[in-house]
């Protein structure tokens, strides 16, 4: 996000910043939002859940979880060298083939996988959640460059309202259903927006053009 914002000088300059609200009626912002809300909802639910998982159903000690956590943050940080191949592709098609992917990733998180299986499959986790969130983010910030600081101040606001949301929902539902099922909400939020995004972003593009 630093990145983003220091490649355009214009937001640093406090007249270039309009009212929040202003900036949710530029075209495309809203819908973007939501499509970052429900990959947000998707993402916490999960990772928020993941480490009493470790503990309470594989039965690996408090110090195994830092595994998965390792796992997850490697395979976010390879996803760099696949960024170049999914920007080559148009948003239409590579918002909804990455929240695809990630969709995919949360369907084998949903089997009874042994601690082994789990590591490995965080890597592909930070991977893909990686790419899903790099496209997103930079088909949000180049909706407007001129007013980018306050479209990311949104983003910002959204991804921390989906922080509380979604592991205040999922305190409700792990209890009762485990970790395992709520990967499978996980991948009916994904599996929503990249729906919604191959259905609404095409108009979205024609009507910005």
């Amino acid at each position: 996000v630093f990145t983003i914002l220091m490649s355009d000088k214009s937001v640093l300059s406090v007249d270039a910043a309009p009212s929040p609200l202003l900036a949710l009626n530029i075209p495309g912002v809203r819908f973007l939002l939501l499509l970052i809300a429900l990959y947000m909802l998707s993402f916490y639910m999960s990772y928020a859940f993941v480490g009493d998982h470790v503990v309470e159903s594989i039965a690996r000690p408090v110090a195994d979880v830092s595994w998965v956590a390792i796992a997850y943050g490697s395979g976010f940080g390879l996803a760099v060298f696949f960024d170049a191949a999914l920007d080559r592709l148009e948003g239409t098609t590579a918002i909804p083939l990455s929240l695809l992917l990630l969709a995919l990733v949360y369907l084998v998180l949903s089997l009874p996988l042994s601690f082994t299986w789990l590591v490995m499959v965080s890597v592909l986790w930070g991977i893909f959640n990686h790419l899903a969130l790099n496209i997103l983010m930079a088909r949000l910030s180049a909706v407007d460059p001129q007013r980018r600081g306050t479209v990311l101040g949104l983003y910002s606001g959204v991804t921390y309202l989906c922080l509380g949301v979604a592991t205040l929902v999922a305190g409700f539902v792990y209890p009762v259903t485990g970790w395992q099922r709520i990967n499978l909400l996980a991948v009916l939020l994904c599996v929503g927006a990249a729906a919604l995004s191959r259905v609404v972003l095409p108009g979205v593009s024609m009507r910005e053009s």
